[in-house]
């Protein structure tokens, strides 16, 4: 057993030093307010002996694994384990759970460990140039073993690693799978998700061992997958986590564009940072939120007497069994909005069809110019959704009467969800009280305008 596993004591002295030091460094700034925010557990019982894991809200060390045994001469334990806590803490700043896609898990991991961990290399000898008589952070990356470290990776984000390994890699992979509870108990962590209800018996961590050569090199690697969804009470949680996040990585492009001086890191850098979560990824997750949410009530549907007098507080009606609705897609046809990615936003409502009843599409400019309600999702006609009639200026006002027009004329239905694509440069924020308060909103917003006061959900979509 290592020395640093004995010693607990200094385990967390260790720890307090170098966030000490993270957090008076520019460049290693953002680290150490993360690390202040985060869980760390250290236990030797992290699956297969492997050096670090993290589940996103977590980071386990294992102080008995190989990568203490790199210990010689000035490669201290401390120069190890800062290492493995800056590159634990870098994965959610740079969103790589929500960047995979479809992607192998295992080989995005490993694209993702060797961007990260030459990133690390460059950003310790830029600290080191900034205070070369006494660095206040010290990791020497470059004589650790066994970690994913390579130079022909120089300059590419992770989804340009990903596709070179596909291409060039040869692999073999074994996989396996352990109890989460097994795992949470082994480390006397409670066994309840954030509501206190009992993880289920079969959520298991996924365990994979890869071995693997580039060339004339040769890899191992092991990757570890947590399931999801077992650290959030509720929506707000979630909410409340991805703020953090963002303001993580904010924090880390502001602090990194004023501490790196080498023109190349951040020319590297900009091209980092400029890599954005896929919006639809994030659109698909926050309307099945939505489409929750609508199945406890009828969020859509108000009460007759609301209805009678809209300027009362809103009550939805409570219903016993789940009931599906519609959906409403205002499209703002004089934003910039380019016609493939209304296209691709009409695509996932599709996607989503077996969640809701009918698809009513609105479009307009300064009024609504055209709408259709489709009761079969499989006669949307994808051309002429994407054809622009208007472009003048822009109002959601007749937006949203129009929603509600169409709930009196309808009061069979609900609305299940409201999503809006506009590029913000409207009166939303002044006359969005006039449509039923609880519709759950998105807004897909191709701009950079402020949003503070826009009730809903609001995702950039990529220019």
């Amino acid at each position: 057993m290592s020395e640093l596993k004995a010693d607990m004591e200094k385990i967390n002295d260790l720890q307090s030093i170098i966030v000490s030091k993270a957090l008076r460094c520019n460049i290693f700034l953002p680290f150490g307010l993360d690390l202040l925010n985060f869980e760390i557990v250290y236990t030797d019982n992290v699956p297969l002996g492997a050096p670090a894991a993290t589940d996103y809200e977590r980071v386990y060390i294992n102080p008995d694994s190989h990568i203490f045994k790199s210990v010689s001469g000035d490669l201290t334990q401390r120069c190890i384990l800062t290492f493995l806590l800056c590159h634990e803490t870098f994965h959610p700043k740079l969103f790589h759970d929500k960047r995979r896609g479809k992607r192998d898990p295992e080989l995005w991991n490993i694209a993702g460990d060797f961007v990260i961990n030459l990133l690390l290399l460059k950003l310790e000898r830029e600290s080191k140039d900034l205070c070369p008589s006494s660095p206040l952070v010290d990791m020497k990356v470059d004589r650790i073993d066994g970690i994913l470290l390579d130079d022909r990776f120089d300059t590419m984000i992770e989804e340009e690693v990903y596709d070179y390994l596909q291409k060039n890699g040869h692999f073999k992979k074994k996989q396996s799978t352990k109890s989460l509870k097994d795992f949470l108990n082994e480390n006397g962590l409670p066994t309840t998700d954030a509501n206190g209800n009992e993880i289920p018996d079969d959520s298991e961590i996924q365990v994979t061992e890869t071995e693997f050569k580039l060339g004339d090199k040769e890899f191992k690697h092991t990757t570890i997958t947590f399931p999801e969804g077992t650290h959030f009470k509720n929506d707000a949680d979630k909410q409340d986590y991805d703020d953090r996040r963002s303001l993580a990585r904010q924090t880390m492009e502001s602090s990194l564009s004023k501490g790196v001086r080498s023109a190349e890191l951040k020319k590297f850098l900009g091209k980092l940072f400029k890599v954005k979560v896929d919006w639809a990824r994030i659109t698909k997750d926050s309307l099945m939120t939505a489409f929750e949410k609508s199945h406890e009530m009828s969020w859509g549907k108000p009460r007759m007497s609301w209805l009678a007098n809209p300027h009362m507080p809103y009550l939805p009606n409570v219903e016993e069994e789940e009931r599906y609705g519609v959906v409403v897609l205002a499209v703002d046809e004089s934003g910039s909005m380019s016609d493939k990615d209304v296209i691709r936003s009409v695509d996932i409502m599709i996607q989503a069809k077996d969640y809701y009843k009918g698809l009513l599409v609105i479009k307009h400019d300064s009024a609504v110019g055209w709408s259709h309600y489709y009761p079969d999702i499989h006669d949307i006609d994808i051309d002429e959704l994407a054809t622009r009639r208007h472009c003048g200026g822009t109002s959601h006002k007749g937006v949203f009467e129009y929603v509600n027009r169409f709930l009196t004329e309808n009061p069979d239905e609900m609305i299940s969800c409201f999503i809006g694509i506009t590029d913000m440069c409207s009166d939303i924020e002044s006359t969005q009280d006039i449509m039923n308060p609880a519709i759950p909103r998105i807004w897909l917003a191709n701009c950079e305008h402020k949003t503070d006061g826009i009730i809903g959900r609001v995702i950039r979509v990529d220019l």
